[in-house]
């Protein structure tokens, strides 16, 4: 059985899709222009979410965002809607 795992960047009411994730920049799946601010990098595992803080240091102009975190994010963070567990997510 194979995980389904999806990344989505929140921002100003927008929710778009992240293809890579970094120690401190994303890329998304199709490019965007906003401001600098701060935003959610929502991770969902097998349709149980997990939501990161962040501040878009440069804004979005492209595909190429770069962060940085608002919150520590612990290893054993909670899900959001399932109150699992995140063993195998990975502080940014």
């Amino acid at each position: 059985m194979s995980t389904a795992v999806r990344i989505h960047l929140q921002v100003d009411g927008l929710r778009l899709r992240v293809s890579q994730v970094g120690e401190n920049s994303l890329i998304l799946r199709e490019p965007e222009q906003l401001e600098a601010g701060n935003a959610q990098l929502i991770i969902s595992v097998d349709g149980d979410e997990i939501v990161h803080p962040i501040h878009l240091t440069d804004g979005i102009a492209g595909r190429t965002v770069f962060f940085k975190d608002l919150d520590t994010c612990p290893a054993d963070a909670e899900f959001r809607n399932t109150g699992n567990s995140a063993d195998h997510i990975v502080p940014f």
